[in-house]
């Protein structure tokens, strides 16, 4: 199935060997299991500390370093697992920027503390951005904190779709602080699980990516020490926003994972499947859908592999990774329906793949904002 195969000529040796690695990982440890722990609705820890294992969990903690990989090498992973399971790359990306929040800006001791656990696979940290009444408006937070005369801080506030969050060690709270008088301006926390005052609430109850232990958090009063704050007013909320942008990337890529994968289970069912003596992928009926399909995973990952090749400081890449993360999570919702369609009623079985993905699909839509924030975003690179 080379025709949709992504390209690799542009990665070094290394990054082929990375992406080659997180391929036959998604295929041995990641697809097999996948219906089974979404249809257990649990978390697959497990499968993040053998990831580790084989160099693929937080491969970037470091992304300024010299023998990082590319943008490029880390889009192609993201496809790769999520072409297994979404569940399983999703959390890969976000442990990725939790990791990088800790790394740039914690005290050593935190540093010290989480880090190597981290890097192990063996703990995970929430990132909590979105509240319940915020909707799109990532500004628009309730979560408040005070400090006292001796400088610890009081953290009082609701985040909603905390990703982990069931199993999460720690959170990453962004929250209103104080900046001058009367102001306040979006900070940053590190925030243990084991805080008086945190209350990790009850998995969301989904109609798929329930193995991603999506909950909600609620803190009333929790005391932190001087040093939990990691970014003071309006640092935070720049740190938010460039975890954003660097998603939408490699969000776009992930629908193009699930895309393939539920192109390549069709193309081999319908190769297979025969009907009135023939194999029905010789029917023009199937074959023009399963065209037009794979002409928009290629087109998604071309916007993709456009926007990783684009400084991540300049306007242009807010707008690129838009584009790529628009347009792959639209066409990923169509082929996949299309793709489940031409299986007949087995595309309903949850012995097959595409139903998953296709549901998973709809979640690329709204992670990191939806199409209309996109728009929005491609629309100021127009008058800029």
């Amino acid at each position: 199935m080379n025709g949709i195969q992504p390209d690799f000529s542009l990665l070094n040796d290394k990054e082929r060997a990375l992406v080659d690695s997180a391929r036959h990982f998604a295929a041995a440890n990641v697809q097999p299991k996948a219906a089974t722990w979404e249809r257990e609705r649990r978390v697959p820890v497990e499968v993040f500390q053998a990831a580790a294992e084989q160099g693929l969990w937080l491969p970037y903690q470091q992304p300024q370093a010299e023998d990082a990989p590319s943008a490029l090498a880390m889009a192609r992973v993201a496809e790769e697992l999520a072409a297994g399971c979404l569940s399983v790359a999703l959390p890969l990306m976000v442990q990725n920027y939790v990791s990088w929040a800790i790394h740039r800006y914690a005290v050593p001791a935190i540093q010290e503390e989480l880090l190597p656990l981290m890097q192990g696979g063996e703990i995970l940290g929430g990132f909590c951005l979105t509240e319940p009444e915020g909707g799109s408006d990532a500004t628009a937070l309730t979560t408040a904190a005070q400090q006292d005369e001796h400088g610890n801080w009081r953290l009082t506030g609701q985040k909603a779709w905390v990703l982990s969050g069931t199993v999460a060690e720690f959170f990453l709270v962004f929250a209103q602080v104080p900046k001058a008088e009367n102001e306040q301006g979006i900070g940053l926390f590190v925030v243990p699980r084991n805080a008086s005052g945190v209350r990790v609430g009850e998995p969301y109850d989904m109609v798929a990516g329930n193995a991603l232990g999506c909950t909600f958090l609620v803190m009333q009063d929790v005391e932190l020490p001087p040093d939990a704050l990691l970014l003071g007013a309006d640092d935070g909320l720049k740190f938010g926003l460039e975890v954003i942008n660097h998603a939408r990337l490699y969000i776009g890529a992930m629908a193009c994972g699930l895309l393939r994968a539920g192109l390549e289970e069709t193309i081999n069912y319908t190769s297979f499947r025969e009907l009135f003596g023939h194999a029905i992928i010789n029917f023009q009926g199937v074959q023009w859908p399963l065209a037009d399909t794979t002409t928009q995973l290629i087109a998604a990952r071309q916007l993709v592999d456009k926007a990783a090749g684009t400084a991540p400081d300049a306007i242009h890449f807010r707008a690129a990774v838009a584009h790529a993360k628009k347009f792959a999570s639209t066409v990923a919702y169509d082929g996949l329906s299309s793709c489940q369609r031409l299986m007949g009623a087995n595309g309903l079985l949850a012995t097959y793949d595409v139903g998953r993905h296709l549901h998973s699909s709809i979640m690329t839509y709204y992670l990191d904002g939806t199409s209309e924030i996109q728009n929005i975003m491609i629309a100021r690179s127009l008058a800029s």
